[in-house]
């Protein structure tokens, strides 16, 4: 019967959720490569592009939410795609690093990654940085962190980062399966390209959606390069899309109500679009336990973000920190900043923990 109520008091807001989920699929889950609003070519490297990329893209959303070749029309006049990427890797190579395009299938589809190392780097990488990026964003649009590690202690590191399905130069269709698949299939080209049998300890550097497919590829990685994770930089991550949902959509009486978040998770969210962070944590702890040495995570999540609450990157801490000593976790709460500039505005917490990650106490 208590689930009957939370579902009868659900119910009495149901256009407001439902409203909230298809805000969630549409600004917060999965933009097509059209959507993408890249910088302006001549942005600095070491300025993260696609900032405010969320509010733009509302913006273009909202007038004609259901008219996709007006859409479609209106973004290809803002940018072209293949000079965006050109300008970006064409600055990168520049300065100080390599780019080299990687190339593999997820579902038969043509998935791309861009594997980014410094000039004189001839050999296997003391450690690999995969980054993972947001909703709305490429896998170039985070080049500026590998511009910016390069250019100091980590030129013996490499940094790859993905287009996943449907993003960018990538083909197919975007879901949690295939976004996880993508970025197993990055670590798996890089070793490849490497010629290794395993890669080098790696970190991943993820950011918001992103957390979501870096957990998912540290806890359920099957063999081989995906082993080779040991740590993880989330930056603003939340618990699962129905804690997203209930927390933004729901009435506030509701928010905390474990039964009304059970219905939303089982009934009104497709079930290749939950992404529960903390059902992942919980499988990394297992394999913890399995290989019998811990995984080190730093949650870091900007009071004034608009986007995913902050008490949700919270919870994700809390979660993981509960799950000592297989999760040694720690937390780093920004006071400025927005959703989108976390990891540059909390650039000296990410470099100390890449230099504690790579064992090296040099300083950017």
């Amino acid at each position: 019967m208590g689930l009957l109520r939370s579902i009868a008091v659900a119910s009495s807001s149901s256009l407001v959720v439902i409203a909230g989920l298809a805000a969630i699929q549409n600004s917060l889950m999965y933009m097509p490569r059209a959507c993408h609003v890249p910088p302006p070519a001549s942005a600095k490297l070491t300025r993260p592009p696609g900032r405010g990329a969320h509010r733009q893209l509302r913006a273009f959303i909202a007038p004609a939410p259901n008219d996709a070749s007006q859409l479609k029309k209106r973004m290809q006049s803002t940018y072209n795609l293949d000079k965006y990427y050109a300008t970006l890797i064409g600055n990168f190579e520049k300065k100080h690093g390599i780019i080299t395009q990687l190339a593999y299938k997820v579902d038969e589809h043509k998935t791309m990654a861009y594997y980014a190392s410094h000039h004189a780097s001839t050999t296997v990488p003391r450690r690999l940085f995969l980054v993972l990026g947001g909703n709305a964003e490429l896998g170039l649009d985070s080049l500026w962190i590998a511009d910016r590690a390069l250019s100091a202690s980590f030129a013996d590191c490499a940094f790859v980062s993905v287009d996943y399905p449907s993003y960018g130069r990538s083909e197919g269709t975007m879901g949690e399966r295939q976004a996880t698949e993508a970025a197993n299939g990055a670590l798996e080209a890089v070793r490849v390209k490497l010629g290794v049998a395993a890669l080098p300890p790696t970190t991943i550097i993820a950011h918001s959606l992103g957390c979501a497919v870096a957990l998912r590829v540290a806890a359920f990685g099957a063999f081989g390069a995906f082993d080779s994770v040991d740590s993880l930089i989330l930056s603003s991550p939340f618990e699962s899309i129905a804690a997203m949902a209930q927390h933004m959509f729901t009435p506030s009486v509701l928010r905390g109500n474990e039964r009304v978040r059970f219905v939303l998770d089982q009934y009104l969210i497709k079930r290749e679009n939950r992404w529960n962070n903390l059902q992942s944590l919980d499988a990394l702890a297992e394999r913890a336990k399995r290989r019998g040495k811990p995984y080190k995570i730093v949650v870091m999540h900007s009071r004034e973000d608009a986007i995913i609450p902050f008490a949700l990157g919270e919870a994700v801490f809390a979660k993981a920190q509960a799950l000592h000593p297989h999760l040694l976790a720690s937390f780093a709460p920004r006071d400025t900043g927005d959703h989108n500039s976390v990891l540059d505005v909390a650039w000296d917490r990410v470099v100390l923990a890449m230099n504690e990650f790579a064992r090296d106490v040099a300083k950017l």
